[in-house]
Protein backbone atom coordinates (compact mmCIF):
# COMPACT_ATOMS: atom_id res chain seq x y z
CA UNK A 1 0.00 0.00 0.00
CA UNK A 2 2.43 2.31 1.26
CA UNK A 3 4.88 1.91 -2.29
CA UNK A 4 1.59 2.92 -3.74
CA UNK A 5 0.89 5.91 -2.27
CA UNK A 6 4.49 7.49 -2.29
CA UNK A 7 4.26 6.39 -6.38
CA UNK A 8 1.15 8.62 -6.40
CA UNK A 9 2.64 11.82 -4.79
CA UNK A 10 5.54 11.20 -6.55
CA UNK A 11 3.86 11.68 -10.05
CA UNK A 12 1.56 14.63 -8.61
CA UNK A 13 4.98 16.36 -7.66
CA UNK A 14 6.49 16.09 -11.00
CA UNK A 15 3.61 16.47 -13.01
CA UNK A 16 4.51 20.62 -12.66
CA UNK A 17 7.83 19.66 -13.86
CA UNK A 18 6.82 17.68 -16.74
CA UNK A 19 4.02 20.54 -18.11
CA UNK A 20 7.22 23.03 -17.95
CA UNK A 21 9.64 20.54 -19.44
CA UNK A 22 7.58 19.37 -22.40
CA UNK A 23 5.71 21.77 -24.24
CA UNK A 24 2.46 23.02 -24.56
CA UNK A 25 -0.04 20.32 -26.28
CA UNK A 26 -0.09 20.79 -30.05
CA UNK A 27 -3.62 22.36 -29.59
CA UNK A 28 -3.84 25.75 -30.77
CA UNK A 29 -5.17 28.88 -28.89
CA UNK A 30 -9.13 29.48 -29.41
CA UNK A 31 -9.62 32.91 -30.77
CA UNK A 32 -12.82 34.87 -29.83
CA UNK A 33 -13.36 36.00 -33.37
CA UNK A 34 -16.40 38.00 -32.15
CA UNK A 35 -14.30 40.35 -30.35
CA UNK A 36 -14.28 43.91 -31.90
CA UNK A 37 -10.15 43.93 -31.55
CA UNK A 38 -10.43 40.69 -33.47
CA UNK A 39 -12.11 41.86 -36.48
CA UNK A 40 -9.53 42.60 -39.63
CA UNK A 41 -6.99 40.67 -38.04
CA UNK A 42 -4.58 39.84 -40.54
CA UNK A 43 -1.73 38.53 -38.38
CA UNK A 44 -0.47 38.22 -34.69
CA UNK A 45 2.74 36.79 -34.08
CA UNK A 46 3.56 35.25 -30.57
CA UNK A 47 6.34 33.23 -29.00
CA UNK A 48 4.74 29.90 -27.91
CA UNK A 49 6.42 27.23 -26.29
CA UNK A 50 5.26 24.14 -27.57
CA UNK A 51 3.09 24.69 -30.45
CA UNK A 52 6.21 24.99 -32.51
CA UNK A 53 10.11 24.93 -32.43
CA UNK A 54 11.28 27.58 -30.28
CA UNK A 55 13.28 29.43 -33.55
CA UNK A 56 9.46 29.79 -34.84
CA UNK A 57 6.89 32.60 -33.89
CA UNK A 58 3.31 31.76 -34.00
CA UNK A 59 0.67 33.59 -36.33
CA UNK A 60 -2.37 32.65 -34.31
CA UNK A 61 -4.49 34.20 -36.90
CA UNK A 62 -3.44 32.53 -40.47
CA UNK A 63 -0.44 30.37 -39.16
CA UNK A 64 1.82 32.71 -41.34
CA UNK A 65 4.82 31.22 -38.82
CA UNK A 66 7.95 33.53 -38.83
CA UNK A 67 11.72 31.76 -38.24
CA UNK A 68 14.52 32.77 -36.13
CA UNK A 69 17.30 32.96 -38.52
CA UNK A 70 20.96 34.24 -37.79
CA UNK A 71 23.36 32.75 -34.52
CA UNK A 72 22.11 30.19 -32.87
CA UNK A 73 18.70 30.69 -30.96
CA UNK A 74 20.25 29.05 -27.52
CA UNK A 75 22.93 31.18 -27.03
CA UNK A 76 22.26 34.88 -25.02
CA UNK A 77 21.42 36.44 -28.77
CA UNK A 78 18.48 34.69 -29.03
CA UNK A 79 15.57 33.34 -27.58
CA UNK A 80 14.69 34.84 -24.29
CA UNK A 81 12.21 32.69 -21.89
CA UNK A 82 12.73 34.47 -18.71
CA UNK A 83 11.35 37.54 -20.25
CA UNK A 84 8.09 36.74 -21.27
CA UNK A 85 5.45 39.82 -20.94
CA UNK A 86 1.65 38.05 -20.19
CA UNK A 87 2.99 34.85 -21.12
CA UNK A 88 4.09 35.16 -24.57
CA UNK A 89 7.64 34.83 -25.54
CA UNK A 90 9.97 37.56 -27.04
CA UNK A 91 12.82 37.46 -29.38
CA UNK A 92 15.35 39.62 -27.94
CA UNK A 93 18.28 40.74 -30.30
CA UNK A 94 21.72 41.70 -29.38
CA UNK A 95 23.85 44.90 -30.63
CA UNK A 96 25.25 43.48 -33.36
CA UNK A 97 21.41 44.02 -35.61
CA UNK A 98 22.46 39.94 -36.91
CA UNK A 99 19.12 38.42 -35.42
CA UNK A 100 15.90 38.30 -37.35
CA UNK A 101 13.01 36.83 -37.91
CA UNK A 102 11.13 35.92 -41.05
CA UNK A 103 7.91 35.80 -41.82
CA UNK A 104 6.26 34.04 -45.16
CA UNK A 105 4.95 36.61 -47.72
CA UNK A 106 1.28 37.21 -48.18
CA UNK A 107 -1.16 39.29 -49.63
CA UNK A 108 -3.07 39.56 -46.29
CA UNK A 109 -0.51 41.90 -44.99
CA UNK A 110 0.82 43.76 -48.25
CA UNK A 111 -1.37 47.01 -48.79
CA UNK A 112 -1.40 49.12 -51.46
CA UNK A 113 -1.52 53.32 -50.47
CA UNK A 114 -5.56 53.33 -50.64
CA UNK A 115 -5.78 50.69 -47.88
CA UNK A 116 -5.85 51.24 -44.60
CA UNK A 117 -4.36 49.46 -41.80
CA UNK A 118 -2.67 49.58 -37.99
CA UNK A 119 -0.07 47.75 -37.07
CA UNK A 120 1.10 47.26 -33.26
CA UNK A 121 3.88 45.97 -31.58
CA UNK A 122 5.40 45.18 -27.95
CA UNK A 123 9.04 47.05 -28.20
CA UNK A 124 11.76 47.02 -25.50
CA UNK A 125 15.12 49.24 -26.83
CA UNK A 126 17.95 50.65 -25.54
CA UNK A 127 19.61 51.60 -28.93
CA UNK A 128 20.23 55.20 -29.45
CA UNK A 129 20.24 54.91 -32.90
CA UNK A 130 17.93 53.74 -35.82
CA UNK A 131 16.44 50.02 -34.99
CA UNK A 132 13.95 49.27 -37.55
CA UNK A 133 11.74 46.42 -35.93
CA UNK A 134 9.49 45.87 -38.98
CA UNK A 135 9.97 46.07 -42.81
CA UNK A 136 8.41 44.48 -45.65
CA UNK A 137 9.34 46.67 -48.39
CA UNK A 138 11.21 46.61 -51.67
CA UNK A 139 14.89 46.47 -50.85
CA UNK A 140 15.98 48.25 -54.35
CA UNK A 141 14.37 51.25 -55.77
CA UNK A 142 11.58 52.49 -55.81
CA UNK A 143 11.62 51.36 -51.90
CA UNK A 144 7.74 50.18 -51.87
CA UNK A 145 6.10 48.85 -48.99
CA UNK A 146 6.13 49.88 -45.43
CA UNK A 147 9.18 50.42 -42.48
CA UNK A 148 8.44 50.83 -38.76
CA UNK A 149 12.05 51.82 -36.60
CA UNK A 150 13.05 53.85 -33.63
CA UNK A 151 15.21 56.57 -34.59
CA UNK A 152 17.01 59.68 -32.23
CA UNK A 153 13.83 61.03 -32.19
CA UNK A 154 11.10 58.71 -31.56
CA UNK A 155 9.15 55.72 -33.54
CA UNK A 156 9.45 56.56 -37.09
CA UNK A 157 7.71 54.92 -39.91
CA UNK A 158 8.27 55.41 -44.10
CA UNK A 159 5.49 54.46 -46.21
CA UNK A 160 7.10 53.89 -49.90
CA UNK A 161 6.33 54.27 -53.53
CA UNK A 162 7.88 56.52 -55.87
CA UNK A 163 7.32 59.77 -53.69
CA UNK A 164 8.22 58.36 -49.88
CA UNK A 165 5.62 59.17 -46.92
CA UNK A 166 7.56 59.56 -43.68
CA UNK A 167 5.93 59.47 -39.87
CA UNK A 168 7.92 60.85 -37.11
CA UNK A 169 6.83 61.03 -33.58
CA UNK A 170 9.35 63.65 -32.69
CA UNK A 171 10.44 64.23 -29.21
CA UNK A 172 9.89 60.68 -27.76
CA UNK A 173 12.79 58.85 -27.96
CA UNK A 174 13.75 58.88 -24.82
CA UNK A 175 10.39 57.60 -23.25
CA UNK A 176 10.85 54.75 -26.22
CA UNK A 177 14.24 53.78 -25.69
CA UNK A 178 14.48 53.51 -21.58
CA UNK A 179 14.66 49.69 -21.79
CA UNK A 180 10.99 49.54 -20.50
CA UNK A 181 8.50 47.40 -22.65
CA UNK A 182 6.42 49.92 -24.57
CA UNK A 183 3.55 49.21 -26.86
CA UNK A 184 3.91 51.22 -30.10
CA UNK A 185 0.99 51.43 -32.77
CA UNK A 186 0.85 53.19 -36.15
CA UNK A 187 -1.85 53.75 -37.67
CA UNK A 188 -2.57 54.50 -41.66
CA UNK A 189 -5.98 55.82 -42.87
CA UNK A 190 -5.64 55.23 -46.60
CA UNK A 191 -5.71 59.06 -47.92
CA UNK A 192 -1.98 59.28 -49.21
CA UNK A 193 -0.98 61.43 -46.93
CA UNK A 194 -0.09 61.95 -43.17
CA UNK A 195 -4.35 63.08 -42.59
CA UNK A 196 -5.50 60.59 -40.05
CA UNK A 197 -2.55 58.86 -39.64
CA UNK A 198 0.25 58.13 -36.42
CA UNK A 199 2.35 56.75 -33.74
CA UNK A 200 0.48 55.16 -30.45
CA UNK A 201 2.64 54.47 -27.50
CA UNK A 202 1.42 52.72 -24.70
CA UNK A 203 -2.49 54.00 -25.27
CA UNK A 204 -1.49 57.55 -25.89
CA UNK A 205 -1.43 59.18 -29.19
CA UNK A 206 1.58 61.12 -29.97
CA UNK A 207 2.36 64.58 -31.38
CA UNK A 208 3.61 63.38 -35.32
CA UNK A 209 5.36 65.58 -37.87
CA UNK A 210 4.96 64.25 -41.59
CA UNK A 211 7.94 64.70 -44.74
CA UNK A 212 7.60 63.78 -48.12
CA UNK A 213 4.44 62.58 -49.86
CA UNK A 214 1.45 62.22 -50.67
CA UNK A 215 2.14 58.56 -51.94
CA UNK A 216 1.21 58.47 -56.05
CA UNK A 217 1.94 55.06 -56.90
CA UNK A 218 1.92 52.05 -55.93
CA UNK A 219 2.56 51.04 -52.32
CA UNK A 220 2.64 46.75 -53.30
CA UNK A 221 5.58 44.39 -53.12
CA UNK A 222 6.42 40.60 -52.70
CA UNK A 223 8.88 40.67 -50.18
CA UNK A 224 8.89 39.04 -47.22
CA UNK A 225 7.89 40.78 -43.78
CA UNK A 226 11.49 40.89 -41.18
CA UNK A 227 11.19 41.77 -37.93
CA UNK A 228 14.47 43.12 -36.88
CA UNK A 229 16.18 42.66 -40.04
CA UNK A 230 19.05 44.26 -42.01
CA UNK A 231 21.05 44.98 -38.99
CA UNK A 232 18.84 47.72 -37.90
CA UNK A 233 17.48 46.41 -34.46
CA UNK A 234 20.07 46.88 -31.57
CA UNK A 235 20.05 45.71 -28.16
CA UNK A 236 16.44 45.24 -27.26
CA UNK A 237 13.53 42.95 -27.71
CA UNK A 238 10.26 42.27 -29.50
CA UNK A 239 6.85 40.69 -29.04
CA UNK A 240 3.37 40.11 -29.84
CA UNK A 241 3.60 42.31 -33.24
CA UNK A 242 -0.43 42.80 -34.73
CA UNK A 243 -1.49 43.99 -38.26
CA UNK A 244 -4.95 44.79 -39.39
CA UNK A 245 -6.16 45.44 -42.50
CA UNK A 246 -8.39 48.28 -41.24
CA UNK A 247 -7.58 51.69 -39.31
CA UNK A 248 -8.18 50.85 -35.56
CA UNK A 249 -10.58 53.89 -33.48
CA UNK A 250 -9.12 55.38 -30.65
CA UNK A 251 -10.81 53.97 -28.24
CA UNK A 252 -9.55 50.18 -29.91
CA UNK A 253 -6.35 51.44 -29.28
CA UNK A 254 -6.36 52.40 -25.87
CA UNK A 255 -8.23 48.89 -25.42
CA UNK A 256 -5.61 47.11 -27.02
CA UNK A 257 -3.24 48.41 -24.43
CA UNK A 258 -5.14 47.78 -21.67
CA UNK A 259 -5.86 44.18 -23.07
CA UNK A 260 -2.22 43.70 -23.74
CA UNK A 261 -1.39 44.07 -20.19
CA UNK A 262 -3.77 41.62 -19.09
CA UNK A 263 -2.83 39.09 -21.44
CA UNK A 264 -5.69 39.49 -23.80
CA UNK A 265 -7.97 37.28 -22.01
CA UNK A 266 -11.38 38.23 -23.91
CA UNK A 267 -9.68 37.63 -27.22
CA UNK A 268 -7.74 34.03 -27.11
CA UNK A 269 -7.93 31.30 -24.42
CA UNK A 270 -6.78 27.89 -24.11
CA UNK A 271 -8.16 25.06 -25.51
CA UNK A 272 -10.44 23.10 -23.09
CA UNK A 273 -8.03 20.82 -20.44
CA UNK A 274 -5.16 21.91 -21.23
CA UNK A 275 -3.22 22.96 -17.75
CA UNK A 276 -1.97 26.71 -17.27
CA UNK A 277 0.55 27.25 -14.27
CA UNK A 278 1.52 30.17 -12.43
CA UNK A 279 4.31 32.25 -13.82
CA UNK A 280 7.04 32.49 -11.09
CA UNK A 281 7.45 35.90 -9.47
CA UNK A 282 4.45 37.50 -11.69
CA UNK A 283 0.99 36.91 -9.43
CA UNK A 284 -2.10 36.63 -11.56
CA UNK A 285 -0.31 35.62 -14.90
CA UNK A 286 -0.35 32.34 -16.29
CA UNK A 287 1.70 30.39 -19.36
CA UNK A 288 1.01 30.27 -22.01
CA UNK A 289 -1.97 33.20 -21.51
CA UNK A 290 -4.07 34.06 -19.01
CA UNK A 291 -7.61 32.17 -18.44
Amino acid sequence: MMPAILTILLAFLLLPLAVWGQAWPSAMPVLNRSHPLMRDLRAWWVGWPGLAPSATWIDVVNRNDATLSGPNFTTVNGWNALGRRGGAWQVEFDASGALQVTAPHASVYDFDRTNPFTIAAWVKSVATGSVGFLEKYQATSPYQGYQLQLNTTGPYAVLGDTNSLALNAQGTAAAAQDNQWHQLVLRYDGSSTAAGSGWWMDGQPLAVSASGGPLTGSTLNTRAPVFGGAGYFGAGALDDVRIWGRLLSDQEVSLLYTQSLRGDPELLSLPTGVPALPVAGKPGQFMPFFR
